[in-house]
């Protein structure tokens, strides 16, 4: 095959997504079933079968498309990431079906025996990431449970790819019952980036702090300044690992002054403070750090 005949049938995929990015599934459906025909992107394509169809609430036929390309799938890492990376995203984007259902009695009826029919397939296989990611979805959205939902909701929880926003709706559902949940230094690790659903104090210090863990410097100041912006406020905790990051990285700025600055106020004081602190002072036609270097030399700093 030519270079040209190839980019015109990766074409045809580029187009089918693009057709589940703008939310009409039912080209994106036409779309994926005809480049899985002509075998071009075949299990890409399959993903992007199982995620309009789930779209569409037709959790049937995703789930029997996920079987047909299951052991290609996961078997392959970058594969299995996609899968839950692009379904838990398009899912939680476009909840208009899952919500008209929930508000029409009957179609709401209709919608539980299907997530029994999920169940089964999960209870058949507890690795079924589709089957796992529809229950938590159902979860998040009417809170209707199964007896085993928390090891449904735990599994899809810690699953890496796992959309942001999917991830906060599913935790904030089940820290209902489960508040250590919101502890959990691993679980807040799992964010790519903050959600704008959350709204908590906490849990977004929480969230910046694992950047800073992470040493995600530029990532934890670009979420500190946004949220600074919008009148959050910073644990010490927060202000001294950022200080404690920007020393370490030679990256000091007005940011860390202010926090050392914040700091030493509440009574904080170390070597790592003392640096920034001497920064200050060094740059003091910038800085106002003369109170601060007092209080060093009375520690002896």
């Amino acid at each position: 095959m030519t270079d040209q005949s190839n980019n015109e049938m990766l074409g045809y995929y580029a187009y089918s997504y693009l057709a589940l990015s703008e939310k009409n599934y039912r080209s994106a459906i036409n779309g994926f079933n005809y480049t899985v025909r002509k075998n071009i992107e075949v299990e890409k394509s399959a993903i992007g079968l199982i995620c309009a169809y789930a779209c569409m609430g037709n959790y049937r036929k995703a789930l029997k498309t996920y079987s047909s390309f299951k052991e290609t799938i996961i078997l392959n890492t970058q594969l299995r990431h996609r899968l839950v990376k692009d379904l838990s995203y398009f899912l939680c984007r476009d909840t208009s079906t899952l919500k008209l259902k929930k508000q029409n009695y009957f179609a709401s009826i209709f919608l539980n025996r299907i997530m029994a029919k999920t169940h089964e397939t999960y209870i058949e296989d507890s690795s079924n990431i589709p089957a796992i990611i529809f229950m938590s979805f159902w979860h998040i959205f009417t809170g209707r449970v199964f007896g085993d939902m928390k090891n449904i909701t735990d599994i899809c929880l810690y699953f890496r790819t796992l959309d942001d926003t999917f991830r906060w709706k599913l935790l904030n559902r089940v820290a209902i019952e489960d508040k250590e949940l919101l502890d959990d230094d691993t679980l807040a690790g799992m964010f790519s980036g903050i959600p704008e659903e959350i709204s908590s104090n906490e849990y977004i210090n929480t969230l910046i702090l694992s950047k800073l863990y992470k040493n995600e410097l530029e990532n934890a100041r670009d979420s500190i300044e946004i949220y600074r912006n919008k009148g959050y406020l910073f644990t010490n905790d927060v202000m001294w690992n950022f200080i404690r990051l920007s020393v370490e990285e030679d990256e000091i700025d007005d940011l860390t002054v202010n926090f050392a600055k914040h700091l030493i106020s509440e009574g904080w004081a170390d070597s790592v403070i003392a640096e920034v602190v001497r920064y200050g002072y060094a740059n003091r036609s910038r800085y106002s750090v003369k109170k601060e270097m007092n209080r060093l030399a009375y520690l002896n700093l």
